[in-house]
């Protein structure tokens, strides 16, 4: 009997486990416990189960023990338990990435798990998990980086994220969609992140992460035809995160990043194979309510998901409506994340050493508090559909941003279809235009949320930390000084990235990015300026010299990429020695006496001396795109014709100009024709004649569309004219108050005016 039982266990664990034999199981049967000792897993396995990044690879995975115990008599609503010790992952980026073809084929028919869903994948999902000793070893030609918890559990949860008795609540399944949604819960007590580079100059300046209470909830959808998982949504938790960095170990972070986003650059492309498998998949078996838009929620089943569950029951009682998972997400959360930023002059070489010795104080460091921060990732978002289901969302906030971008697909679209009047029209390309118009081939969005809830930036640390202390912090919110609601964060980012499912290669608009700033106050101390400057300056040449960030291939003009950042309500504090108190006293030590002598004693007899100037702006706008009022092309061309009457702008002597070939201090980038701004060969850049080189991906396109590929109509970043605004700022002085109980009011210093202006960068004026 313990026989045929082990070699059932080897048949089902073969996928997961090499050269498993049965001297390795230790085996109860009746008693329902099991044993297997030093195996070795099966890498391949893994990296299908958890859809490792295919940048990433497993190159070796052990395990010391593995303890099983199963409730033969409650496998429907009971667990079974496995508990593993001292398990091992190293993991390699790869230069070729892997293939997913075979990891997600549907038809593969060695899988067990694979068919119609029934008993056996409910007790599978249904295992809870604890690990002990887990370490994860990741090695990379530029850096390296170990990951090590003391334990953590795998279990089943319910939908609002609490563990049950029966797993019968841990899972919600609804018949006529065909498809049921299951709730699994990671979580740890503590973990040590490291990652350094492999630079043998900076081999002691490892980024250190103490995380402390982490959880990651994960909510799978799966069909109950063929148990293939047709969305999911990971989100990531942690209650506090400490990290105290120095320069060393910022060259370390930008080697790390710079490795990681050129991996996942090159991964893009199967990123769009797989949102093509996932449109088909929907096609195939949503209904008409699947995508029905459900209530915001936070993301954490925290008592306002509760709140918001009981409001829309009117609106639908079956709670797999309310938790339905619509599209595939990841999220990352931090309660309170604290930063520290400290000036090592250990690692900066000596004559580095010797330059910024007076400016970088020893001690000296920097604080910042971020509270809530919020990272969320919907990489297979279909282009115009709702977002009322995503994490944190609010239409009241998203509203500008929906603006903005209407007037940027109404401008594209417009280009889009002169491209299209000067190209011939073949018969490929009217059958993907009419395929384009009858919805058949969409377009899709990565999206990249960042929410910041609140933030508080601390002056420079000097020696001095009794007065320190008393300093008031120099960036945080001024949600108080205008009594704002707590539901608005203080930054919220969004960037986008649009790409059509391969093989199409369809021309795409730029990337944008949205940069919104709640009201927030921003103290001017010179101390804390100075030492940033100082320590931006030594990180620079530091990297500069090492070639952290040079690229080995050959350099290419970047992407345009619309951005518009706006501001509401900044209050900028000036407070320095010309807007001191009362008075104020000098103190010296001679060599002679050790004790300090009274110099002089300044005192002012008028209590109007003025202590703080207050600015205040109304709104602040910065964008390098030609939408809105204030900043579209006729405004612009306005400004030009207002600048070249005036005679500032005509001068050619120094300190304006030294080249007397220059007639005019206007840049003509301010004059370029839209149409001459793109990176790549188009039917419009060649109807103004101008030569480009061909699209990157007019090579591997299976076929062109109006004689255009997937980066076409791209445009370059460094004809980017860039606009400011600031709408009614008005200042403030705020006398000197000459005792604690009285305290003075306010004086206008100035009436409400604007400011508005326009930038480009010129290489050839600057010499570049």
């Amino acid at each position: 009997m313990a026989s045929l039982i082990k070699n059932q266990i080897i048949k089902r664990l073969s996928k997961f486990v090499k050269n498993l034999s049965t001297n390795q199981i230790h085996l109860s049967a009746l008693k329902g416990e099991g044993e297997l000792s030093s195996i070795d897993l099966d890498e391949q396995a893994l990296e299908d189960v958890i859809e490792l990044p295919t940048w990433l690879k497993i190159q070796k995975a052990t395990c010391g023990r593995v303890f099983i115990k199963i409730p033969w008599t409650s496998l429907k609503t009971s667990p079974i338990q496995l508990t593993l010790d001292d398990v091992t992952i190293e993991i390699e980026t790869c230069e070729q990435l892997r293939d997913l073809q075979k990891s997600t084929d549907p038809t593969n028919t060695n899988d067990p798990l694979l068919g119609k869903y029934g008993f056996t994948n409910r007790v599978i999902d249904g295992i809870s998990l604890t690990i002990s000793n887990l370490t994860f070893a990741i090695k990379a030609q530029g850096f390296k980086a170990s990951i090590f918890l003391p334990t953590l559990d795998i279990y089943s949860v319910t939908p609002y994220g609490k563990r049950a008795d029966s797993l019968n609540l841990t899972r919600l399944r609804n018949s006529a969609k065909d498809h049921i949604l299951l709730f699994k819960e990671i979580s740890w007590q503590n973990a040590r992140i490291e990652a350094s580079a492999n630079d043998s100059n900076t081999a002691a300046a490892a980024i250190r992460l103490i995380a402390n209470a982490c959880r990651i909830r994960i909510s799978m959808k799966k069909n109950l035809q063929d148990s293939t998982m047709v969305t999911s949504r990971v989100m990531v938790h942690f209650d506090d995160l400490l990290s105290v960095v120095n320069d060393a170990q910022l060259k370390s972070a930008l080697n790390t990043y710079k490795e990681i986003t050129q991996l996942m650059k090159r991964a893009s492309e199967q990123r769009k194979q797989k949102a093509g498998d996932k449109l088909m998949k929907l096609e195939q078996q949503q209904t008409p309510s699947t995508f029905q838009p459900k209530a915001p929620s936070t993301g954490l089943n925290d008592p306002v998901n509760l709140s918001n569950s009981a409001n829309n029951q009117s609106k639908s009682n079956d709670p797999f409506e309310h938790y339905d998972v619509v599209e595939t997400s990841l999220h990352f959360n931090v309660k309170r994340l604290d930063l520290h930023i400290i000036a090592d002059s250990d690692v900066l070489k000596s004559h580095l050493r010797l330059m910024m010795r007076d400016r970088i104080a020893e001690s000296g460091a920097l604080q910042m508090t971020i509270a809530n921060l919020s990272i969320d990732h919907y990489p297979y978002h279909e282009a115009g559909s709702t977002k009322k289901h995503w994490i944190k969302y609010s239409e009241l906030l998203a509203l500008n941003r929906e603006e903005w971008i209407q007037q940027l697909r109404e401008e594209w679209n417009d280009q889009l279809n002169s491209a299209k009047s000067d190209s011939a029209h073949d018969e490929m390309s009217m059958k993907l235009e009419k395929a384009l118009r009858t919805n058949r081939i969409r377009l899709f969005e990565s999206c990249t949320v960042l929410n910041i809830d609140d933030l508080v930036f601390y002056p420079v640390s000097l020696n001095n930390t009794k007065e320190q202390k008393r300093r008031r912090p120099l960036i945080t919110s001024d949600r108080t000084q205008y009594q704002l609601p707590e539901f608005l964060g203080v930054i919220n980012i969004q960037h986008t990235e649009y790409y059509y499912p391969l093989p199409y290669s369809f021309p795409v608009p730029n990337s944008d990015l949205y940069i919104q700033i709640m009201p927030i106050v921003m103290r001017v101390d010179f101390a804390t300026s100075s030492w940033l400057d100082a320590f931006v300056s030594s990180l620079s040449m530091t990297i500069d010299n090492s070639g952290v960030l040079k690229t080995d291939g050959p350099s290419f003009d970047f992407e345009h990429v619309a951005i518009k950042l706006d501001a509401m309500l900044p209050r900028i504090v000036i407070s320095s020695d010309i807007f001191a108190g009362a008075y104020k006293l000098n103190e010296t030590k001679h060599k002679d006496n050790p004790e300090p002598d009274l110099l002089e004693r300044k005192e002012v007899s008028k209590q109007e001396k003025l202590e703080i100037l207050e600015v205040n702006i109304s709104k602040v706008l910065i964008t390098n795109c030609r939408t809105g009022p204030s900043s579209n092309r006729a405004k612009l061309e306005k400004h030009i014709d207002l600048f070249k009457n005036t005679n500032f702008f005509q001068q050619n002597q120094w300190p304006l100009s030294n080249n007397r070939s220059n007639s005019s201090r206007i840049s003509p980038l301010f004059e370029k024709h839209p149409y001459e701004t793109y990176l790549f060969n188009n039917p419009l850049t060649k109807k103004y004649g101008r030569t480009l080189p061909e699209p990157p991906t007019a090579n591997g396109a299976l076929h062109s569309y109006y004689s255009m590929t997937t980066d076409s109509l791209k445009k370059s970043a460094k004809y980017d004219i860039w606009h400011f605004n600031a709408e009614s700022i008005y200042m403030d002085f705020t006398p000197a108050s000459p005792s604690e109980s009285v305290r003075l009011a306010k004086q206008n210093m100035t009436d409400t005016f604007s400011i508005s202006g326009w930038a480009v960068l010129d290489e050839k004026q600057n010499g570049k």
